[in-house]
């Protein structure tokens, strides 16, 4: 698996992926094609934003194609980042998709994983935040299971999203870098 630079075509495959289910969301409405646009060249493409966004890639054999089950090398797997970077406390907010044809095969961990490392290790980081909705029970449990292989900590957070004429609650976690275990 590598990280690599997103592309504008890369960033309109996600949107897809991200419009499939919007539940599990902090923004949960979909996404058209100029959004994702406008995302791109006002987010992706400025130096200056507080937004660093990377595509994760499979380099090998690992990831079955859904269109004719054929295996690519360095298929767009997914879209990871951290947000809302703030330099002066050295911390920021985790954001991760993994492509709905690529789920259940351990290939989220790694990625995030990667991802928080190169919060890190590159961009000298010392802590590592994100929040996951109880509307979102695959998600919750992803990130449960990476608290505790890696060091995180979690805590409940009630009523933070209002999704089909509801309060539902979450969970907040937070990976500080020097309990970060080392893969």
């Amino acid at each position: 698996m590598i990280l690599d630079a997103l592309t504008l075509d890369d960033c309109l495959e996600v949107v897809k992926w991200r419009n499939e289910d919007i539940s599990g969301l902090r923004t949960p409405y979909f996404l058209g094609e100029e959004m994702q646009i406008d995302f791109y060249n006002k987010v992706i493409c400025n130096r200056e934003s507080p937004h660093k966004y990377i595509a994760i890639r499979e380099e090998e054999d690992k990831v079955l194609l859904p269109v004719n089950g054929t295996t690519k090398d360095n298929i767009l797997i997914g879209m990871g980042g951290l947000t809302d970077i703030d330099w002066i406390n050295r911390q920021a907010e985790i954001s991760l998709i993994i492509a709905p044809f690529a789920r259940g095969k351990g290939l989220g961990k790694e990625a995030a994983v990667m991802v928080i490392e190169w919060g890190f290790k590159t961009l000298n980081l010392d802590y590592i935040y994100g929040e996951c909705y109880n509307t979102n029970a695959t998600g919750l449990q992803f990130w449960h299971d990476l608290i505790n292989e890696y060091g995180g900590w979690e805590s409940n957070l009630p009523c933070v999203k209002y999704w089909k004429g509801q309060y539902w609650d979450g969970m907040y976690f937070k990976f500080r870098r020097e309990d970060f275990v080392k893969v």
